[in-house]
């Protein structure tokens, strides 16, 4: 997926390190500042990375990333490199790290929500693109879509013919007027 934003979705970083100049886009999880290093996660939904940028490579943007925040939306320019062996962790690209070398500040939310805290379910609501980004929150929403998929795919296998019918819920009726007989 090529945008201006980006030239690759987090999943689909190479898995090579390479010298080509990448874009990648998503929001900051967490960030760590350690003596003259900055390390952040960058997630986008398909995946997550760690993001290095160093004070010795380019002062200007180590101080400018000081100000980053969780939730953060960000577009990255950067190189993706491997690990050393020692720094390696589970998962899809636990052994990448990208190097920042350009960076763009798209969106920073007013609020952030924290995934271990209570949130009150109208809180949740009325900031639901910030709770998506929680686990917890779309693993039930991914499951959803794939067990829909897979029956989709079972139906289509048997040769039935898919026809939508609306149905009708207690969140629908809120908005139907009252019938005449009423």
């Amino acid at each position: 997926m090529s945008s201006p934003y980006r030239s690759f979705n987090l999943s689909k970083l190479p898995d090579a390190p390479t010298t080509e100049v990448i874009k990648i886009a998503g929001w900051v999880a967490s960030v760590r500042t350690h003596a003259k290093v900055i390390f952040f996660n960058l997630q986008d939904g398909t995946g997550s990375v760690q993001c290095i940028a160093k004070a010795q490579n380019d002062p200007q943007l180590f101080s400018d990333l000081h100000t980053l925040k969780a939730s953060d939306l960000l577009s990255l320019e950067g190189i993706p490199q491997t690990r050393s062996p020692n720094f390696i962790v589970p998962g899809p690209l636990g052994h990448l790290e990208f190097v920042v070398s350009g960076w763009q500040l798209l969106q920073r939310p007013r609020v952030t929500l924290d995934p271990k805290a209570s949130l009150k379910e109208g809180t949740r609501f009325h900031y639901r693109y910030l709770d998506l980004r929680n686990p917890a929150s779309i693993a039930p929403i991914k499951f959803r879509s794939w067990l829909i998929k897979c029956a989709h795919h079972f139906f289509d296998q048997a040769d039935f013919l898919y026809i939508d019918t609306p149905m009708l819920t207690s969140s629908c009726l809120l908005y139907t007027s009252p019938s005449p007989r009423d």
